[in-house]
């Protein structure tokens, strides 16, 4: 009976696992997170947030350890959380399964998210982007029965139809030309992508023979141009 209260009494603590699969998930965490990010400074706030809150859960995980009765290590470890998760599944002969889960979830974070996909953000992508978008996405207007991208129906419904840009910065002014009806129309979209989200995406201006259509003109030129009449 006493050798069993003693064995009872120098039981080691049970370790948890919790902090350290945090530390582990939260790139991916991050990248959903982004997905909310509305400007660059929002995805900065999050990426920080998340590169933050790694070495906390590892240091926070460091003091379970030590309390559990392991000995103490190199105590600035924990700001390489990587290199934490691996050196502890060593010591407590536990499966790498967190440290490979650390390694794609941070694969992932850098090269999935918001800043390192804005890189590859040029004129090409933000003309590519206006024309497989539905008018719905750039507009106010509701127009029913679009099915196709704005490009599709261009091409679909206009003649002589001409795509351009023009860069300012952040901001690119995407302009198309044609004819309807033999009448010659241009839309102008302004985008705006501040290297890692876009922040704008509009229908500026609609003009027809040279006049600049608003209210019900611009709608019945919308519907006209972007409706699928044959439905």
């Amino acid at each position: 009976m006493q050798d069993q209260v003693q064995m009872s009494e120098t039981r080691p603590a049970k370790i948890r696992d919790g902090c350290v699969w945090y530390a582990a998930l939260l790139p991916a965490f991050a990248l959903l997170l982004e997905r909310y990010a509305l400007n660059k400074y929002l995805g900065i706030l999050v990426w920080a947030i998340a590169l933050l809150m790694r070495p906390v859960c590892c240091f926070l995980d460091r003091k379970q350890l030590i309390a559990a009765g392991r000995p103490e290590e190199d105590p600035y470890l924990p700001l390489l959380p990587t290199v934490y998760l691996f050196k502890r599944c060593m010591a407590l002969r536990r499966n790498t399964a967190i440290v490979i889960v650390c390694i794609i979830s941070l694969g992932y974070g850098i090269v999935g998210n918001g800043f390192v996909a804005g890189m590859s953000i040029d004129d090409d992508t933000i003309l590519a982007a206006v024309k497989g978008s539905s008018i719905s996405s750039v507009d106010n207007v509701t127009v029913k029965d679009s099915y196709l991208s704005m490009g599709d129906y261009l091409d679909k419904k206009a003649t002589d139809v001409k795509w351009e840009i023009v860069s300012s910065g952040d901001v690119r002014t995407v302009t198309v030309s044609g004819k309807i009806d033999s009448e010659p129309f241009s839309l102008e979209f302004q985008v705006v992508h501040d290297g890692y989200t876009y922040t704008k995406f509009t229908l500026q201006k609609l003009i027809k023979n040279s006049a600049e259509l608003k209210g019900d003109d611009r709608i019945d030129l919308l519907k006209k141009l972007f409706t699928d009449n044959s439905q």
